[in-house]
């Protein structure tokens, strides 16, 4: 892996398996999973309205827009700040949302961007780039044992294991 670690970051529509792609490369790799930024939203979501983090969490999928539109208030004067507390935790993270934060992302050399393809899941309004915007896709289209397999690859190519 060389001196430089690696950061990971799995982009995708909500529920396409960035949660899973994470745990697995985690288990797979060793590497600390800093779990999606949803997570490090929760807390400014929670401040927003009033109720815990975790309250504010387990309700993410219901306000969906809601969660996007605070996301954007937050980043509007720093797009990286998500990813940045996420990637204090560990090396793979994902889920971010906005154009801007692919953007930073890309600057950083140390950092792989892969969009997770998942045909089963709609597209999700609240994604603003595509797979264009990534440095690769890993595809969770068939099994659970087929994506893990994609996943194993893909550690392979980022040199992860």
């Amino acid at each position: 892996m060389g001196a430089a670690v690696k950061k990971i970051l799995l982009v995708g529509y909500g529920r396409a398996g960035k949660d899973e792609g994470l745990s697995y490369l985690s288990k797979l790799t060793g590497l600390a999973n800093a779990g999606t930024t949803s997570i490090y939203l929760a807390k400014y979501v929670a401040e927003k309205l009033g109720v815990s983090d975790v309250e504010a969490y387990r309700d993410r999928h219901k306000n969906r827009d809601l969660w996007y539109r605070i996301g954007n208030e937050l980043r509007a004067n720093d797009p990286g700040i998500l990813m940045r507390e996420a990637f204090q935790v560990g090396p793979l993270s994902g889920g971010v949302r906005d154009l801007e934060e692919i953007l930073v992302a890309r600057k950083d050399p140390r950092i792989i961007i892969a969009w997770i393809e998942n045909e089963r899941v709609p597209i999700d309004q609240t994604v603003k780039f595509g797979p264009e915007h990534c440095t690769t896709t890993i595809y969770n289209n068939g099994s659970l044992a087929v994506y893990h397999e994609n996943l194993k690859q893909f550690a392979k190519f980022a040199g992860l294991i």
